[in-house]
């Protein structure tokens, strides 16, 4: 009794260290940002407010900043410490180009905005720290510009917003956290967007918005975590979302809403409910070589009313309790999958399971060629049985009621007859 309590114990600590080596590769494969600190040798000063060409030229020569304005020689502002109950640094209407960088934006009481630019091309905004405003970064249109290597948090709605018809920007390597309504908000046509690398955790609502009417942004090697909500929210359409790590998200893993999606080569772990979730409307999404652990209920789920999504070649491994993917809506393929645990008869050794893998939902859907091996390299840190069976295969379970009811009839007829017929006393 005493061996077997032992025993148990060491399984425990074994599964407990293979657990946290786990959570700890995974966790921390992202970019690193270094950002700045309010420091001493920065210049304080008590907010900077540019409106036009000639407004910033004045300004040029009120601060001494260097440069000229063009892309060779762009006009550089840098270390100021601005913490004010105030739009901390706002600029509108010009196309100079301009590098604002190395600053530290307090907001105080979240009032106001840290950092506004409004009908402005060619801006570098790079290592700026953000806290305290009411929306860390609010752009409107903001065209051909970056926002690199900046930590923004402890705002009270997002972090960095993009409205009104903003394009081309590069949103890179940037912390974001701690936001009362989101890590990044894109709304109202913004396209062509890329946002890359962030580090975008413990936000509220979601990590990441694509809102209506937003087309043809790039989301890529973003870690997307802990945030509570959603990890991504995809209410627009044509944008590709790929090679993201979206895990421990209180709500699915990403939303999907709209239309001509391509997700791919994301990493999506233990995330609360889905995996992905498909709703309201939602067609002609394609989703294939992501990989799905882990979540709480499906790995996929289509709703009602979403149509001609196509699912394939993707890993589903040990989400929710019996089924690891449910389709209600119309003409959702889903091929090609792998699924673990399953059956792992191969007859014939195509690399394809010999069963449809049954899709639960209304529309008694299945994966008629589901995969017998992996589509893409699972995570090294993540311990499975590739041969891990699900019990009775499923083309048996769908016919074992009949099976089942028509036994019972035996049994109570042989019963019947042997009552009949038994001797007499």
């Amino acid at each position: 009794m005493r061996r077997s309590g032992i025993y148990l114990v060491v399984f425990l600590l074994l599964g407990l260290q293979l657990q946290i080596v786990g959570d700890s590769e995974f966790r921390y494969n992202y970019h690193i940002v270094d950002t700045p600190t309010a420091s001493s040798t920065y210049t304080l000063v008590d907010y900077i407010a540019i409106n036009g060409n000639t407004d910033f030229l004045n300004h040029v020569e009120k601060f001494n900043w260097t440069g000229s304005g063009t892309a060779e020689d762009p006009f550089i502002i840098e270390n100021y410490n601005i913490t004010n109950n105030r739009h901390l640094f706002r600029v509108v209407n010009t196309d100079y180009h301009f590098i604002l960088q190395n600053c530290w934006l307090d907001g105080i009481d979240n009032s106001w905005c840290g950092l506004y630019l409004a009908e402005v091309t060619n801006a570098i905004i790079r290592n700026i720290t953000v806290k305290n405003a009411a929306i860390g970064m609010h752009m409107l249109q903001l065209n051909d510009s970056i926002i690199e290597s900046c930590e923004i948090y402890y705002n009270t709605n997002m972090g960095i917003a993009l409205e009104l018809t903003c394009k081309q920007n590069q949103i890179l390597n940037n912390s974001i956290h701690n936001n009362n309504e989101g890590g990044i908000w894109l709304d109202w046509f913004n396209s062509q967007n890329i946002i890359q690398g962030n580090k975008i955790h413990n936000n509220a609502i979601a990590g990441l918005r694509l809102l209506e009417d937003t087309y043809n942004n790039t989301i890529t090697e973003n870690h997307i975590f802990e945030n509570s909500g959603y990890g991504i929210i995809a209410l627009g359409n044509e944008s590709d979302i790929f090679k993201n790590n979206i895990t421990r998200n209180t709500a699915s893993g990403i939303l999907i809403q709209g239309d001509e999606f391509h997700i791919y080569q994301n990493i999506i772990w233990k995330n609360n409910r889905m995996g992905i979730w498909v709703t309201y409307k939602a067609s002609q999404n394609e989703i294939s070589r992501n990989t799905i652990l882990n979540s709480t209920s499906y790995a996929i789920r289509m709703d009602r009313r979403t149509t001609d999504n196509h699912i394939h070649h993707n890993d589903f491994l040990h989400n929710g309790d019996k089924y690891q993917c449910k389709d209600d809506g119309a003409n959702n393929v889903f091929e090609w999958n792998y699924y673990n645990p399953w059956n792992t008869t191969d007859a014939n050794g195509d690399q394809v399971v010999d069963f449809p893998y049954l899709i639960e939902g209304l529309t008694n859907n299945t994966d008629s060629f589901p995969s017998l091996v992996p589509n893409t390299e699972i995570p090294s840190w993540y311990e499975y049985n590739p041969n891990e069976p699900a019990g009775i295969p499923e083309s048996i379970l769908l016919v074992l009621p009949a099976i089942a009811s028509g036994t019972a009839v035996v049994v109570i007829v042989i019963g019947f007859v042997w009552w009949r017929n038994k001797p007499k006393e």
